[in-house]
């Protein structure tokens, strides 16, 4: 309801600002929601016919129509959000089918639609074990094209101050030199080089990190899900940072699974992650982000795949370190001390297999 008590989506519709798509779902005060999404229906063609708001542009709104209803009709659920910038049409859909899930954004050109179009149809006729490593390998070839750590993640130096003042203010007292040292989805290499350990193992999918790796360290090209090489009961401390957003919830899952028999006996999982509570308005910045967890999501779906969370700080770093703000030792040791933390919008979670 707006301040003067209209119905917010009746006056979006109206004002040809918003559309109707997606599948029913029950109204919280008990409306019958066939009759209401009727007569949404009705404003959408009277602005349509009278041209307001976005009707007056032009669009490719009808293939965004077929799109969705070649979604439909393939068995997927779906919800899709549309609004109309500046910069023309914008999208989100949030579509679901046989347990897997995908959240994609997209501009007017549908690019990232487009992608999830083509994973339903042609994963109609698969076995759901096939179709899973079908849509993970088209996933990897399209990869293979972008030059995501030469555009969004590139090397900067204010990234290792950053690492080598948190190693020192902070993460040393968690990590002893007798330890093994994980950094799963490692980049550039930034923590794992700062840290001191006995044993170091650097893990990412993207094969040009072991340039940027000092010497001493095991450098190995897998995903998250690829971690068998490693021995079981060794791992004293395994770090992710920015990892988890980038893959499905199902991989995400695997990969805990499988991290419990790599564990020492006292063993940790040590996440950072972008907190979307904090920065929502931020997260689909980058455009490799596919799942979305908060503080007390993350924390949640490490319970319920058999972790006891037993540190949580919901804001312990800024989002990121693009900004004209430097990395020196001391505000590093001044931000970590604060109580509170000013732009603070990445979570630290730290858990360990129950």
């Amino acid at each position: 309801m707006t301040s003067d008590g209209r119905d917010l989506n009746e006056s979006l519709v109206s004002d040809g600002l918003a559309r109707i798509y997606g599948t029913r779902t029950p109204l919280p005060d008990g409306r019958d929601s066939r009759e209401y999404l009727a007569h949404l229906h009705e404003l959408e063609s009277e602005a349509k016919a009278a041209k307001r708001g976005a009707w007056g542009k032009v669009s490719r709104q009808r293939y965004w129509e077929i799109i969705a209803d070649q979604l439909h009709a393939e068995g997927w659920s779906y919800g899709i959000a549309e609004h109309f910038t500046k910069h023309g049409f914008l999208f989100c859909v949030d579509a679901h089918r046989d347990g897997k899930r995908f959240i994609v954004k997209a501009d007017d050109l549908l690019t990232a639609f487009l992608s999830l179009e083509r994973d339903a149809v042609a994963a109609k006729a698969l076995t759901k074990r096939s179709r899973n490593a079908f849509i993970w390998m088209a996933r990897k070839q399209t990869m293979k094209n972008w030059d995501y750590h030469g555009t969004r993640l590139v090397q900067d130096c204010k990234r290792e101050q950053l690492w080598n003042n948190l190693w020192r203010f902070y993460f040393s007292r968690l990590i002893f030199p007798e330890h093994t040292v994980v950094d799963i989805g490692c980049g550039h290499g930034c923590f794992i080089n700062a840290v001191r350990a006995q044993r170091k193992i650097a893990i990412d999918p993207w094969k040009d990190f072991v340039t940027y790796i000092n010497p001493g360290t095991q450098t190995v090209v897998a995903g998250l899900t690829e971690i068998d090489f490693i021995e079981n009961g060794v791992i004293d401390f395994a770090f992710m940072s920015n990892v988890a957003e980038h893959v499905t919830k199902e991989d995400f899952s695997i990969f805990l699974e499988k991290l419990k028999s790599k564990l020492s006996a006292k063993g940790t999982l040590n996440l950072i992650q972008p907190n979307y509570r904090f920065c929502a308005k931020e997260y689909f910045d980058d455009f490799t982000h596919i799942s979305i967890y908060s503080h007390v999501s993350l924390a949640d779906f490490l319970s319920a795949n058999g972790y006891e969370v037993f540190e949580v700080h919901p804001r312990f770093l800024p989002l990121t370190v693009k900004s004209r703000l430097p990395a020196w030792p001391f505000l590093i040791w001044l931000y970590l001390k604060l109580p509170f933390k000013p732009l603070g919008k990445q979570m630290l979670i730290r858990a360990r297999p129950r």
